[in-house]
Parts: C-alpha cells; sequence; structure tokens
C-alpha cells in the first residue's frame, strides 16, 4: 500500500511540475477549524515511505530496529 501511495504522490507531483496539494487544519478559534488548502514544492526525492526512512536512517549509521506488535 505504502508504495501505492509513494508513486501515486510522485505521479502528481510531476504532473504538477514539483507542487503537491495539501491541506491543513487551522484553528480560527478555540475549538472552531478550518481546513485549508496549501502547495508545496517538493523534489520526487522528498517523496518517502516510512520504509525509505527507515533504511535511510539506517545506511546514515542510526541503530534502528524493527519492534513488532503483537495484537
Amino acid at each position: 500500500m505504502e508504495v501505492n501511495f509513494k508513486r501515486d504522490v510522485i505521479r502528481e507531483v510531476r504532473a504538477g511540475d514539483g507542487r503537491i496539494l495539501l491541506h491543513d487544519e487551522v484553528e480560527e478559534r478555540p475549538n472552531v477549524f478550518s481546513i485549508v488548502p496549501l502547495w508545496e514544492n517538493v523534489s520526487e526525492d522528498d517523496i518517502m515511505t516510512p520504509g525509505d526512512v527507515f533504511n535511510l536512517m539506517a545506511k546514515e549509521g542510526y541503530h534502528v530496529s524493527i519492534r513488532q506488535v503483537v495484537g
């Protein structure tokens, strides 16, 4: 699923000439929120799955491990 989502995001970045549409939640006043669209400039290298981040951290020398949670 992560790989498919990453592929879709990269497709959107390419179609948007390096921009992707995101949304932020802004509190206008106490307990009143609005969803605000914003365009972000990104490169394809900026788009990473959690697995990509994990592998990058390990490659950079961080001691990382996976702890499996059994439900």
